[in-house]
């Protein structure tokens, strides 16, 4: 039952996240066909290259059952080579930590597992304020800690190596351009990674990110 309960609670996140992300496109200013009409040509406003710096909030949680997300702080880096007005490839790199809780010999525990990650994916601007990004990821595990509450004292201690393994996976996001260098966005993003029976860890996560970035360069538009 409880599994269940999981199962809806997470199709209702999803559910949301689309139908707001529908409603955004659907009350743009200037549609994808639109720009197209009027020229996809880079100008003033679409360079060439970009470059963003920021930071996330992750709520992102295990496959395993009986486990709990806690919100953790990542950081990212991102490069965007914009072909023309609607339609760019960006590349990143920045760290992901994946935190849940769960109950633990009468007690509890915390897991959290730090990954370097790589995406790489498409974006498309239907509007100069909005943005639709998907693409691949690259989970690159860099380090894990547990932590056990016993008796009102909390024992940490550091994952192996060998607890856990790199990973792949993808992601869809949507993002909204503000004050002329600013990217505000939020992402749904899963990576899997064949878990031996016995194991009693799972590389597969999955969740939401939140995030904010800011663009520190672009090129410049040749005349």
């Amino acid at each position: 039952m409880h599994v269940v309960v999981r199962l809806l609670s997470f199709k209702n996140l999803i559910i949301v996240y689309v139908l707001s992300s529908f409603l955004t496109f659907a009350q743009g200013e200037n549609l994808l066909i639109q720009q197209y009409n009027k020229g996809p040509v880079l100008d003033d406003v679409y360079s060439r290259w970009s470059i963003y710096l920021g930071s996330r909030l992750n709520y992102l949680n295990t496959d395993l059952e009986g486990t709990n997300p806690i919100l953790s702080l990542g950081g990212l880096t991102e490069v965007q080579l914009n072909i023309s007005k609607t339609f760019g490839f960006i590349i990143g790199f920045g760290n992901t930590a994946i935190s849940y809780k769960y109950d633990f010999q009468n007690s509890f525990a915390k897991d959290r597992l730090d990954y370097f990650v790589l995406p790489i994916g498409v974006r498309l601007n239907p509007t100069k304020k909005v943005s639709f990004s998907f693409g691949a990821i690259y989970n690159l595990f860099n380090k894990g800690e547990n932590k056990v509450s016993e008796n009102n004292i909390i024992v940490k201690k550091e994952y192996e190596k060998l607890d856990f393994e790199n990973s792949f996976g993808g992601f869809t996001q949507i993002g909204f351009y503000f004050l002329k260098n600013f990217y505000g966005f939020i992402n749904f993003r899963w990576a899997t990674k064949y878990n031996s029976p016995l194991a009693k860890k799972s590389n597969n996560n999955n969740g939401f990110q939140l995030g904010l970035a800011y663009k520190i360069w672009s090129s410049k538009i040749k005349r």
